[in-house]
């Protein structure tokens, strides 16, 4: 389902020079995936973890 994101935000990356994998500074292990996903992963099974997401509007 992810396919149409990832291809559309590809091209736009590729257009404009830009990686699609953004690092969110100061956020250990935090990246944005294009324009609209936040990766935030966990390492450990049964982990837990404070996630501080960007200014916006998101969507669970």
């Amino acid at each position: 389902m992810l396919i149409p994101y990832l291809y559309s935000q590809g091209a736009v990356s590729y257009a404009n020079g830009v990686s699609l994998f953004r690092p969110e500074y100061r956020r250990h292990w935090e990246y944005m995936l294009g324009d609209a996903l936040l990766v935030a992963p966990m390492m450990d099974d049964g982990q837990t973890r404070e996630v501080r997401f960007p200014e916006g509007t998101w969507i669970h």
